[in-house]
């Protein structure tokens, strides 16, 4: 079933004569992708034993307030100044803020050593 549902859903814009540039594609699905990825595979990484829940919710609190605020200012900075160009400023900064973050962060080497 996961396998048929990209399909799916591609197969009407095969159909109507859209083209799509699928390399483009692939790199912006892939860009998506990689802060999903991060976000479940590092609390587990960084936090302590006890703390991987506590900080995985406070990961995905940031992750879903960025998400709500930063469109919300984007098209705020569309409204008053009539220029599309503002409305990307606020998801460029926060992009940058991420990378920002990404940069500090030092994953330790977790090395499970089997019970004696």
């Amino acid at each position: 079933m996961p396998i048929t549902i990209p399909i799916r859903i591609a197969w009407p814009c095969r159909q109507s004569g859209h083209q799509r540039d699928g390399a483009a594609t692939r790199e912006a699905r892939l860009g998506a992708a990689n802060p999903i990825v991060m976000v479940l595979s590092l609390p587990p990484r960084v936090a302590p034993a006890g703390d991987v829940a506590r900080m995985s919710a406070a990961i995905f609190t940031l992750q879903y307030a960025t998400a709500f605020v930063v469109p919300l200012i984007a098209g705020a900075l569309w409204d008053a100044s009539g220029k599309a160009l503002f409305a990307f400023i606020p998801g460029i900064a926060a992009a940058a803020a991420m990378a920002w973050g990404a940069m500090s962060l030092r994953i330790p080497d977790r090395v499970q050593s089997a019970p004696s």
